[in-house]
């Protein structure tokens, strides 16, 4: 009589054992990965330069950060590209939670359809951690000079076509789109000047380098209340909290309808451990939350949001959406 064995009656299970070991083999590391993080400093990666909008919410968010997870948090700014380059460095990174990249609009939203070929794909190589908040732009002045409102600037764009200088942060940046529209609309033209941070922009303002900004409004809003800087205008719909006074560009240049804005996010390598994500998910939305948070946000324009990463992919879609057909209404995609 043949003599029988376990594997004999059951063929199957040592393939079975098998690959249930590899699997387990495969998520271990990862697991242990999530439960240990972090054991060493998070860099904080910012696509613009210092002083601009979003440097200021990622380093305020870095403070929190790095108190709630017990680490340090390295803000680096990689300026370049309209954010291309930041972003890149980040879509590249090793996916363990310690490189991050808090960005505004352009190197998620905008770039993809301006660009002839972008290093990353911004759907597939990031995972969306939380939405910070949205951001109206302003067109800015330096105070005294020969813009007192919105209307003058028409007035003088209309006698002098391309004359006058503004200050944007790079080809396809939001405030280059905006103000592409607001040409569109109202048959004007401007000599657009580019820069890779606000700081940079707000300097050469200041200096009579270049007659105009638009940009969003975060660093220009403490320039405004030291009098140095006269904001004309902004591109919300409703009134802005931190320039009451201020109108609208739909008001000033009489474009109903006319509404611009920026946002914020947080967005890690894919592939990062889901783990790791909900618990900086978590730190984000319950920072975004705070009494505190929401004071300093008002502060200086910018609209707290939060909520879950679901409903932070779905804006993003849309986003995506609008900007596209706006590229190619401004005949800016690259050949």
């Amino acid at each position: 009589m043949k003599k029988s064995n376990f594997l004999n009656v059951f063929p199957n299970l040592a393939v079975t054992s098998f690959l249930l070991a590899a699997v387990v083999f495969f998520i271990a590391p990862r697991s242990a990965l999530a439960q240990k993080w972090p054991e060493k400093n998070i860099t904080l990666v910012v696509p613009y330069g210092s002083g601009g909008s979003a440097d200021i919410l990622a380093r305020h968010f870095g403070q929190v950060l790095s108190k709630e997870l017990g680490q340090g948090v390295v803000i680096e700014n990689r300026p370049g590209a309209t954010g291309t380059i930041g972003a890149t460095a980040v879509a590249r990174a090793k996916p363990d939670g310690y490189t991050l990249l808090f960005t505004s609009t352009a190197p998620i939203s905008t770039n993809q359809h301006i660009l002839k070929s972008l290093p990353y794909n911004p759907q597939k190589d990031f995972e969306p951690v939380a939405l910070f908040g949205t951001i109206s732009l302003i067109v800015a002045s330096k105070k005294g000079e020969k813009f007192n409102d919105f209307k003058s600037v028409v007035a003088a764009a209309k006698a002098s076509p391309g004359k006058i200088s503004i200050a944007t942060l790079g080809n396809g940046a939001l405030g280059h789109l905006a103000w592409l529209m607001i040409e569109r609309d109202l048959g004007i033209s401007l000599n657009h000047a580019f820069y890779n941070s606000s700081s940079q922009a707000i300097n050469d303002l200041l200096g009579g380098h270049v007659e105009l900004a638009i940009d969003t409004s975060g660093a220009y809003v403490s320039f405004e209340k030291a009098g140095k800087i006269e904001i004309l205008a902004h591109t919300s719909s409703k009134t802005v909290p931190a320039l009451p006074a201020t109108p609208s560009v739909a008001t000033a240049a009489n474009l109903p309808g006319f509404e611009a804005f920026g946002w914020y996010g947080l967005f890690a390598p894919a592939g990062t451990p889901p783990a790791v994500l909900e618990r900086l998910s978590k730190v984000a939305n319950d920072h975004i939350k705070a009494d505190a948070t929401r004071t300093f946000y008002e502060s200086i324009g910018v609209d707290p949001a939060g909520g879950p990463v679901d409903e932070f992919r779905t804006f993003l879609a849309k986003e995506s959406d609008k900007i596209r057909t706006i590229v190619d209404g401004a005949g800016l995609r690259q050949q």
